[in-house]
């Protein structure tokens, strides 16, 4: 191989090379800010990461107790979902029985208006009645007093007759 030939295979390789170490130095430097703004950011978060375990560590308890709490209620609450399936449609039936018992009081309540006006008109009608018959009786009354004063008068003169005659 002649050197000129050798030289630019040489010149090609290098400038590969070359191109190469300048991405790694670039690289390293990303690499060295990233390793640096990390450390800034894991000083940072450090004081975060602590208080987060600390309320973390906090609440672990609360958290069980609650987790106690739900598993207690559980049950509870299955059990007061049956017996709310269960009365559902009882008190849908009231319901519509209570529906019911109010049109028939609305029925009612109309029978026993209508009751009431005809026994005021019975009563109007009742005391007519008492009047015309009152005042019947009071000429009634007139006419056998003036009868009764006409046969008491004629007793009286019959009477006078006989004593006259016998004695």
């Amino acid at each position: 191989m002649n050197p000129e030939k050798r030289f630019g295979q040489i010149e090609e390789v290098l400038a590969e090379v070359l191109i190469k170490v300048d991405r790694i130095a670039d690289n390293q430097g990303q690499t060295l800010d990233l390793a640096v703004n990390t450390d800034a950011e894991v000083t940072y978060l450090k004081p975060i990461v602590e208080t987060t375990g600390r309320e973390v560590a906090y609440l672990k308890p609360i958290v069980e107790t609650t987790a106690r709490e739900v598993a207690y209620l559980k049950p509870i609450v299955e059990t007061t979902a049956r017996e709310v399936a269960y009365l559902k449609p009882i008190v849908e039936t009231t319901a519509q029985k209570v529906d019911r018992i109010e049109v028939e009081t609305k029925q009612l309540r109309t029978m026993a208006e209508t009751t009431a006006r005809a026994v005021a008109n019975l009563t109007v009608d009742q005391q007519k009645s008492n009047t015309e018959l009152n005042t019947r009786l009071s000429d009634i009354e007139q006419t056998m007093n003036a009868r009764f004063s006409g046969i008491e008068q004629t007793q009286t003169e019959s009477m006078q007759l006989l004593r006259e005659k016998l004695g």
